[in-house]
This record gives C-alpha cells, structure tokens and sequence, in this order.
C-alpha cells in the first residue's frame, strides 16, 4: 500500500511540476490575402510606446528568420503594429493554515488580472492589405505586454504565410523558437517585474 500512495504522490508531483512550466497561452488568427515570403520592409508602431518599441525590434527579428529584409529606404512592405493591455479584473486566492487541534485561520488575497494583445498588418506600397494577423494572451497576472512578447510573435507567424483561425498553443520554459529571438536581446528583461 505504501509504494502506491508514494506513486500517486510521485505522479501528482510531476503533473504540478510540468504545469508550473508553461509560460503562456497565446490564441491567434491570421488571415492571408497575398502575403510576401521575402523583401524590403519597415516597422510602423507608436514609437512613443517603449513595449511598441519592443515589440517592433522583436518583430524585425523575426521577419529577418523568415527572409525579409529591413530598410529604412523605401520598403516593399510596411508591417503595421498595434499592442494593447487592458485590465480583467481580478482573482482571488483563499489559503487555509491550521492552528492547533481546532482552529483554522483563513488568509485571502486577490491578484490582478490582464489581456494582452498584438495586432499586425502588412500592407504593400499601395497601401493594399496583404495579410493581417491578431494574437492574445487572455487572463495573465503579468500586465507587462514584453514579458511574452517573444512568444505572440512566434504564434503569429506559426506556419507563415497560412491562414490561420483561433490557433491556440501553450509555450513552455525552454522553447527553442522563443530562445531564437530572446538570445537577439541578451540584455532584455523578459520577467513581469
């Protein structure tokens, strides 16, 4: 009896051990018109945003792995970028510690909680939409958009140029796409706080 209690521990263990793992959850759509696979291209973005700032040296990461070229002449491609953080609410957590035989003390906290979004367009010199993409993480604690900007941009450009509706994917400490693009900016911060 004792080894299948110790099994049981074992493998609640383990479970709790993979799931303390995942980073984020990120959930995307892309749709494609008629979008490139290479080209010169700029970034447009709320350069007064530092997360935009971010996300858009990110993206440039990014489009240079699939074999896009940057320029700061005139571009083929111009990838639009927007990026917002809005409040959920909040969750609360209870915790009960025993004190004594017979008492019982209740602690309760609550956390806030945050979306996150990204969107991106890319448009050709006419101004013609050639695909369009939009990814969020929903309910995080983390309001910091950078903190998993690695991981949307990896999500939306997942099997790039397809269409893509409602993707979901969990990424995981240790994803080799995401450490691709982290290990561009060794000096970022990719923590909440």
């Amino acid at each position: 009896m004792t080894k299948k209690i110790q099994l049981a521990i074992l493998l609640v263990w383990v479970h709790a051990a993979f799931l303390n793992c995942i980073t984020s959850e990120i959930r995307w759509t892309t749709v494609n018109t008629n979008a490139p696979l290479n080209g010169k291209f700029q970034i447009n973005y709320q350069v007064t945003d530092a997360q935009q700032s971010l996300a858009a040296k990110i993206l440039s990461v990014k489009l240079k792995q699939i074999g896009f070229t940057e320029t700061k002449g005139k571009p083929d491609y111009y990838f639009n970028l927007t990026s917002l953080v809005f409040p959920r609410g909040n969750i609360k957590h209870i915790m009960a510690n025993a004190i004594g035989n017979n008492m019982v003390m209740m602690n309760s906290s609550s956390s806030p909680r945050y979306t996150k979004s990204l969107n991106i367009t890319i448009n050709d010199k006419n101004k013609t939409v050639l695909w369009t993409g939009s990814a969020l993480e929903e309910e995080a604690q983390c309001g910091e958009l950078n903190a998993v900007m690695p991981e949307i941009i990896t999500a939306l450009f997942e099997n790039y140029p397809k269409d893509q509706m409602n993707k979901n994917r969990f990424f995981y400490l240790g994803d080799s796409e995401v450490a691709k693009i982290k290990k561009e900016f060794p000096d970022a911060s990719w923590g909440c706080y």
